[in-house]
Order: structure tokens, then sequence, then C-alpha cells
């Protein structure tokens, strides 16, 4: 899903007075549900569970901002920690932060 959308979404959550824009952003994507001890994912799982789409996922990985594991047939998993970043990853891009700052951030992060 594109910055676009999950924007989008976030502003049909907080049409409800009572909800902040913070609460609707954690909301969307809560890293608390995700499982430590859970099977790696596949692409569609991942782009599922964290709500982005597979097109971006496989961006984010051309980019070099997820580099999820093969399995045998050479399909990738995304394991709890690469569901981890995808999360931090949409919650940056919702913060408007750039693709060139998102990659400078994970390059001195790695």
């Amino acid at each position: 899903m594109a910055t676009e959308a999950l924007v989008k979404r976030i502003l049909t959550t907080v049409d409800d007075p009572s909800t902040s824009v913070i609460d609707a952003v954690h909301g969307l994507l809560d890293n608390s549900t995700i499982d430590a001890s859970a099977a790696p994912k596949s692409v569609a799982e991942a782009a599922d569970f964290v709500g982005l789409s597979t097109h971006t996922l496989r961006y984010y990985e051309q980019r070099g901002l997820v580099l999820p594991a093969r399995n045998s047939s050479g399909h990738r998993e995304y394991s709890t920690a690469d569901l981890r970043r995808l999360v931090f990853l949409a919650r940056m891009r919702l913060s408007g932060m750039t693709m060139q700052d998102l990659n400078r951030y994970i390059g001195l992060l790695e």
C-alpha cells in the first residue's frame, strides 16, 4: 500500500474525536502483534500483515531497506525482524521521511 493509501486509512480512523492521529498510526501498524516465535511469512502474508502492498515490499527490498532470507525454493521469507523493519519503514514514510533519507538511515543502522 502506498503512503497515500496509509494516510487515507489514518484520516478515516481519526474521524472519531476520541482518537488521536498518533493512536491511529500505532493501531494501523502495531509492533506488539508481531509474535517473535512465529514462522517466517511469504511476501503476500507479510504484505497483508503489515498493511503494505507486495509491490511496496519488493520495492523496499530493491532499495536495500529490508533483506528477507530466501527458503530452499528461492522464495522470500520475512522473519520477525523483517516485519518489525517494515513497520518502522511504513511509520517513517508516514512521518514524511523521504526514500533518500530512509536509505541513508538504514545504511547507518547497518
